[in-house]
């Protein structure tokens, strides 16, 4: 008879070409149980994926009968009812010996299936913190993350102030959990940009253009209107350039300014995580405004910030998000935008700036595995013998 693969399952809501922390999480699982099979359950099936997994991990995407109404309110609400359903069957028919978790909408069935499953292992990656007062999650989804957090084996936090928060709202309920922070993940599917994006970049370094670099969609949490004050500020040797953001977002934004801000801006699309590494030795300095209207903004250190720091980019960030603030003086690695002269003082500082930065090059990356992950698996999964396991799968 064939031998039947141990599985790990992986639900989530993400496009891994652009979200390289989850890409990390992933890897390092599929690598800490290379003879094992991986199977990624991806609710999103608006992307086009193109980034290379280890040989033991395939997706699946999740294909609804309700993906055409998706517009509609009570048509996404049953959308996720049918992934909800789908995801169950997948757990009593795979049998995995461990479960990671990636997104709150991806956490009912594998909550469901631990209530009745308590051996199988589950790890959730609480990379967001949110709370039905700030009104960006459900209460009824805010009960099941706060009960995925209890039954979970382990909980992964993304740095040290939403660790002290976590706890807090969660007393004695964790059993255990680590920090992987937003660092830049380089393995062996790294590489060298493109020929085309190389070719726009150099467009631009061959006018005697500076790159400053804005990463990920343009709204009014990310400081919108804050980008208007940079453009205006912009010495004629600087060009605002955009990556992770549509073509038609970058119109809209573009519509509303004047044909000299016009010509200060460029919009270089989306880039393959696994070239980001390399895009940013070509970047000179980054903005990144993440307003603190609420407490998963206030206390967020998104990868971008450890982008910039890992390749000596000097950063301009808003004075009032705390972990950025706080980032950026203690290194002294760029300024914390309050008004216009603080933006003078970046372009008119900027090889002190810049000098500082370089210290901080090659620190702030994860190669290959997640060192704290990847021993959990070892020591917390392993035990379980894999005699025991099959007997189980062939009840």
């Amino acid at each position: 008879m064939k031998e039947k693969k141990r599985t790990h399952l992986v639900f989530l809501k993400a496009n891994l070409n652009f979200d390289g922390r989850v890409f990390s999480l992933i890897n390092t699982l599929s690598n800490a149980y290379a003879d094992d099979q991986v199977i990624i359950y991806n609710y999103d099936v608006n992307v086009d994926e193109t980034i290379k997994l280890p040989a033991n991990t395939k997706i699946i995407y999740f294909k609804s009968f309700f993906e055409k109404f998706n517009k509609f309110k009570v048509f996404r609400a049953l959308r996720l009812v049918e992934y909800s359903i789908s995801s169950f069957f997948k757990l009593l028919y795979y049998r995995p010996q461990s479960i990671q978790l990636h997104h709150e909408v991806a956490l009912i069935a594998p909550l469901l299936y631990k209530l009745f499953v308590r051996k199988v292992t589950v790890v959730y990656d609480d990379k967001e913190f949110y709370h039905y007062k700030n009104k960006n999650i459900s209460p009824f989804f805010y009960f099941i993350e706060k009960s995925i957090i209890r039954w979970s084996e382990l909980l992964i936090i993304t740095n040290e102030y939403r660790r002290k928060a976590v706890f807090k709202l969660n007393k004695n309920r964790i059993k255990k959990h680590i920090i992987v922070d937003n660092y830049e993940f380089k393995n062996q599917f790294s590489r060298k940009i493109n020929n085309t994006l190389l070719n726009e970049l150099n467009l631009v370094k061959n006018d005697n253009k500076k790159i400053l670099l804005h990463q990920g969609v343009i709204s009014k949490e990310r400081g919108a209107k804050k980008l208007l004050d940079v453009i205006e500020a912009l010495p004629l040797d600087w060009k605002l350039c955009f990556i992770g953001v549509s073509q038609n977002d970058y119109e809209k934004f573009k519509s509303d300014l004047n044909e000299e801000q016009k010509n200060k801006i460029k919009n270089f699309g989306y880039v393959d995580y696994n070239e980001l590494s390399d895009f940013y030795n070509y970047v000179d300095g980054a903005v990144l405004f993440y307003d603190s209207f609420n407490f998963n903004n206030k206390y967020c250190a998104p990868n971008r910030l450890y982008s910039a720091a890992n390749n000596g980019v000097p950063i301009i960030i808003n004075e009032d998000n705390f972990t950025l603030s706080t980032f950026v003086r203690k290194f002294k690695n760029g300024v914390c935008f309050s008004g216009i002269n603080d933006l003078k003082m970046f372009f008119s500082n900027y090889s002190n700036f810049k000098k500082n930065a370089e210290i901080m090059k090659n620190n702030y990356e994860h190669k290959e595995m997640i060192p704290e992950l990847y021993k959990f698996y070892k020591n917390d999964v392993l035990p379980i013998s894999y005699f025991v396991w099959l007997v189980l799968q062939l009840q």
